[in-house]
C-alpha cells in the first residue's frame, strides 16, 4: 500500500485537497520524519509530498496537516514574490505591488519588503514606504539599500538633516552602485545645510570655443584647451526654512582665445519656505560677468520658485524678472529687461530621469526692434546603465519675435532656434568624472545672412568638494562632503 501511495502523491499537487486515508499513526510518524530531513536538506517540494503523505494517514487537523498549509502559504507567497519581482524589473509598479505585499511574511519576507518600499516611494505613497523600508531594513543584506531610499523619502519631505545620516551609511556600502548615487545624494542634502562651501576645478578641449557658425569654422580654428575653477559659500541660518545668502564666482580660461576669457562674480540673497515635501522661494540676484579682460554685463535678477511633487513627478513653477546692462559700446543695445516663466515636471524612473519644461519670455529692448516675445520647451533624459556612467540626452526648441524692423537689416525678424545635446558623464574615482558632451544648435532666421549651425564638441575632467557646518544640533560642527561628481 505503501509504494503506491507515494506514487500517487508524488504525481499530485501536495497543496491539492487531501484525500483522507485509514488512519495510521506509525505510518504517518515515518513520512512525518522523511518531511523534516527533506525540509532540513532544503527540498522543499519533497517535504511537502512527505507532509501530504502524513497529513493523510492522520486525523484532520494534525501536526502534519498544519506544517503542510505553513509549506502551501509559504509556496504562494514565494510565487507571488517572483511574480512581482519581474513586473519591479518590468518598471511596472502598479502590477508589482499587489503580489509584493501578498508575498509578505513569506520566505522573502525583507526582499519583498524593500521592493515593496521602491515602488511605493515612487508612486508618492510616503506612509506606505516607510512602513515597508523600516522592515526591510532589519535584513542585514538590504538595510544600506533600504537606509538610501529611506534617505530618499526624508529629503522629498524635506528633512536634509535626517536624509543626511541615512545616506551617510549607504555612501559607506561595499557596493559602487549605492556609494556611487549615495554621493551625488549627499552632494544635494549638504547643500541644504547651515554653512556649505563648495569648490570645483575642470581642465578640457572644446571644439568650438569662439561659438562660431558652422559655416565659417575651418578645420582647428576655433579649438582650444581651457581651465576653470569655481568657489561658493551658502549660509541659511534657520537651516530648513527661512532665509539664505549664496556668494560665488568663476573664472574659464581658454589657452589660445583670450578673448574668449570669462569671469563671473555672484551673490544671491533670498528666503525658502517648506511646506512638507512642497517648497517656494523668492530671492534677488547680483552677477557680474566679464568676457577676456573686459567687464562684459551686469545682471539683476528677481525670481520666484515653487516645487511641488505630484505622484511619481516633480512639478515645478518659476518667474523671473531680470535686468541685463550689457557694458561695450558693440552691445550696449542689447541691454533690456526680461520677464521669463517656466513650467517643468521632473520624473524619476528607476535609473532614468525625464525632464520636461515649457518656457515663455518678453524681452523689453533699448528700442523695439530690440524687443522680442520667445516661446518654446525643453526635453531632457538621463540614463544610468552603470553604477559610474550617465548618459544624458536633450533638445530644446524656441521661437523668437520682434516687435519692430530692425532699420539695419530692413526686416521684422522672426526666428527658430534648436539645440540638442548628447553627454556622458564616467566617475573615474570618487574624487574626478569626465565629461563628454557633443552640441548642436541650429538657427533659423527670417533674415538669410542670419541662419547658422554651431556644432560643439567638449571633453574635461572635473572634481568637486565640499565643506559644510551643521551648528545647532549634536554632532554641529564641520564636515567633508568628500570628493564627488559634479552635477
Amino acid at each position: 500500500m505503501t509504494l503506491p501511495l507515494l506514487a500517487m502523491l508524488l504525481a499530485a499537487d501536495p497543496c491539492a485537497p487531501l484525500e483522507r486515508s485509514a488512519p495510521d499513526g506509525a505510518l504517518a510518524a515515518i513520512y512525518a520524519r522523511v518531511a523534516q530531513e527533506e525540509e532540513r536538506r532544503g527540498a522543499r517540494e519533497a517535504s511537502a509530498t512527505a507532509w501530504r503523505a502524513a497529513a493523510q494517514l492522520q486525523p484532520p487537523g494534525g501536526p502534519a496537516e498544519q506544517a503542510l498549509a505553513r509549506h502551501c502559504r509559504e509556496a504562494e507567497q514565494a510565487t507571488a514574490f517572483e511574480l512581482g519581482q519581474q513586473r519591479f524589473n518590468a518598471h511596472d509598479c502598479r502590477g508589482a505591488l499587489p503580489l509584493l505585499r501578498q508575498a509578505r511574511g513569506g520566505p522573502e519576507d525583507a526582499a519583498a519588503a524593500l521592493l515593496e518600499g521602491i515602488c511605493a516611494f515612487e508612486r508618492a505613497d510616503d506612509a506606505g514606504a516607510l512602513a515597508a523600508l523600516t522592515v526591510a531594513r532589519e535584513d542585514p543584506q538590504l538595510a544600506e539599500t533600504a537606509e538610501l531610499f529611506l534617505g530618499l523619502l526624508a529629503l522629498r519631505q524635506g528633512d536634509n538633516h535626517a536624509a543626511l545620516a541615512r545616506i551617510h551609511t549607504a555612501a559607506s556600502s561595499d557596493s559602487p552602485a549605492l556609494r556611487s548615487t549615495a554621493s551625488q545624494l549627499l552632494r544635494l542634502a549638504a547643500r541644504q545645510d547651515r554653512l556649505v562651501l563648495e569648490a570645483a576645478v575642470e581642465g578640457g578641449y572644446d571644439s568650438n570655443a569662439l561659438l562660431a557658425a558652422h559655416a565659417t569654422v575651418l578645420p582647428g580654428a576655433a579649438q582650444d584647451a581651457f581651465a576653470a575653477g569655481t568657489a561658493s559659500v551658502t549660509f541659511r541660518p534657520m537651516a530648513d526654512s527661512g532665509p539664505y545668502l549664496l556668494v560665488g564666482g568663476g573664472y574659464r580660461k581658454q589657452v589660445r582665445h583670450p578673448q574668449s576669457d570669462v569671469g563671473l562674480a555672484t551673490g544671491t540673497l533670498g528666503w525658502e519656505v517648506k511646506l512638507g515635501p512642497a517648497r517656494a522661494s523668492i530671492d534677488y540676484g547680483l552677477d557680474f560677468v566679464s568676457l577676456g579682460a573686459t567687464p562684459w554685463m551686469l545682471r539683476q535678477q528677481g525670481t520666484l520658485r515653487g516645487l511641488v511633487p505630484l505622484g511619481a513627478a516633480l512639478l515645478s513653477l518659476e518667474y523671473a524678472l531680470r535686468y541685463e546692462e550689457l557694458w561695450p559700446e558693440s552691445v550696449r543695445d542689447d541691454s533690456g529687461l526680461r520677464h521669463a516663466g517656466r513650467a517643468g515636471a521632473s520624473f524619476h524612473l528607476s535609473h532614468h530621469l525625464l525632464e520636461v519644461s515649457a518656457l515663455a519670455t518678453r524681452t523689453v529692448g533699448v528700442t523695439a526692434e530690440r524687443s522680442s516675445i520667445e516661446a518654446g520647451g525643453e526635453l531632457r533624459w538621463v540614463v544610468r546603465p552603470l553604477a559610474r556612467l550617465d548618459f544624458e540626452a536633450a533638445v530644446a526648441a524656441r521661437w523668437r519675435g520682434f516687435d519692430a524692423v530692425d532699420p539695419e537689416l530692413g526686416a521684422k525678424r522672426q526666428e527658430v532656434q534648436i539645440d540638442g545635446l548628447l553627454g556622458a558623464d564616467v566617475e573615474l574615482t570618487r574624487s574626478l568624472t569626465l565629461f563628454v558632451v557633443l552640441g548642436v544648435q541650429r538657427v533659423a532666421s527670417s533674415v538669410g545672412a542670419l541662419t547658422y549651425t554651431r556644432l560643439k564638441r567638449s571633453c574635461s575632467i572635473r572634481a568637486w568638494r565640499c565643506w559644510r557646518m551643521a551648528t545647532g544640533r549634536p554632532g554641529s560642527g564641520w564636515t567633508c562632503c568628500g570628493w564627488t561628481r559634479s552635477g
